[in-house]
């Protein structure tokens, strides 16, 4: 009976089961949009926000913590995934405008300072707005992951930025309100911080017959958590030309009134395979970027090699974070519950079984001629006349308000946008 504990059986790949059809009685996406950002008065609770003195030195910290499963009974739950707040600089995911164009290319923005709070709380009043209208007075708020990016803090050996206070009073205020506020642990944030959160290792809900997990330890890139995996060596490590990908993304690639961040946009980057990787590189390489390296050729070539060599083949399919959903709703507590995940950032919508929630973060496609798709995906699970309802949205519209409609709409966003084919 497989449990949030239990490593995933990675000796014995499972086989991707055919996901249920579609019929007319799939959940429609609300037509209403978003409300007004909330307000918050000042917070005033006698702790550091952000708080100071929560980790150490990587190679300090021993084993991660074990954080243990929350089991809640709301009847509605708002779910989202990798916010990766950092240090408030060029490399913050989490900053509006982290990114900026410069001709064919995305590069970093200096001069961004302002968080995504503000959209977040419109989605958190919206989920309130929502579960009101069906008489539920009270939600969950479930942070699946990745919500802080304590990789990236121990790569730059920088500290979370007070900018990112805003989310602090957010989930502050709700608690102030009777709402749940839950944090899960993910594989860039296996300490989590004190914080207005009960902290988690997975979240459950009975009445929803709904479970939540990060889904990292389907990945075999990047478990364990903590610092040993292949992915976390690749962020804090020193072997890409002199670089940990961390300080890479931060690194000033061009000086003068040209300043210029080449590769900040490096971990935005779907799908997240060598290729892409590769092309990126050579994309937004600069003459003498790296002494050692002649030509934007090389430094792709070189880049793959160092991947190559560290066991990196890419991560352009994600079905292990499905295969491992199916697994955890065979038997046991979880038989025939809804499964929801992050980790990935590429959203997933099989309504009745499996949701990922993306990411709230930007996404890079098309090295070379790029787009930056900020969809910010979003779940909203609820109990009406006994039934469940599953609202999978964007905070903003990729391209018409239908992109998260259905179970289809959203395959057709993997594949033509992300790059991603259809689960």
């Amino acid at each position: 009976m497989p449990t949030p504990f239990e490593p995933f059986p990675f000796e014995q790949p499972p086989v991707t089961p055919k996901p249920p059809p579609l019929d007319s009685t799939t959940p429609k996406e609300a037509s209403n949009p978003l409300p007004p950002p909330l307000e918050f008065e000042p917070l005033d609770t006698g702790v550091p926000i952000p708080p100071e003195g929560w980790y150490d030195d990587p190679h300090d910290l021993g084993d991660p913590p074990v954080y243990g499963e929350e089991i809640s009974d709301a009847r509605a739950v708002l779910f989202v995934s990798d916010l990766h707040l950092s240090d408030g600089g060029v490399g913050d995911d989490f900053l509006e405008n982290h990114l900026v164009q410069s001709g064919s290319l995305f590069v970093g923005n200096r001069a961004a300072t302002k968080t995504r709070t503000a959209l977040l709380s419109q989605v958190v009043r919206y989920a309130i707005d929502r579960a009101q209208s069906v008489g539920i007075s009270r939600i969950d708020f479930v942070l699946n992951g990745d919500t802080i990016d304590l990789l990236e803090l121990l790569a730059r050996g920088s500290t979370l930025s007070k900018r990112h206070t805003a989310l602090f009073q957010l989930c502050h205020w709700l608690r102030s309100q009777g709402h749940g506020v839950y944090y899960v642990v993910g594989n860039h944030d296996w300490i989590i911080p004190p914080g207005p959160w009960t902290p988690a290792a997975c979240y459950g809900n009975s009445v929803l017959e709904t479970f939540a997990e990060h889904g990292d330890r389907y990945d075999r890139f990047n478990w364990p958590r903590g610092i040993s995996s292949t992915g976390a060596q690749l962020v804090l490590g020193t072997n890409v030309f002199g670089y940990s990908i961390g300080r890479l993304e931060t690194r000033v690639d061009k000086k003068g009134p040209g300043l210029a961040y080449f590769m900040a946009g490096l971990d935005n980057l779907r799908p997240f395979d060598d290729k892409t990787i590769g092309d990126f590189i050579e994309a937004h390489y600069v003459p003498g970027m790296f002494p050692s390296i002649a030509s934007a050729a090389a430094a792709k070539s070189l880049f793959i090699g160092l991947l190559a060599g560290i066991g990196f083949a890419g991560q352009a399919d994600d079905r292990s974070g499905y295969a491992g959903a199916q697994w955890m709703r065979t038997a046991g507590a979880y038989k025939g519950w809804l499964m929801v995940q992050g980790h990935t950032h590429v959203p997933v919508a099989i309504p009745r079984v499996y949701y990922n929630t993306g990411t709230f973060t930007p996404t890079l496609v098309r090295p070379g001629n790029e787009t930056l798709i900020e969809a910010f995906p979003f779940l909203l699970v609820m109990s009406v006349n006994g039934n469940r309802r599953e609202e999978f949205r964007t905070a903003q519209a990729v391209s018409n308000s239908s992109m998260m409609r259905n179970r289809a709409a959203v395959n057709r966003l993997r594949k033509h946008v992300f790059g991603y084919d259809p689960l």
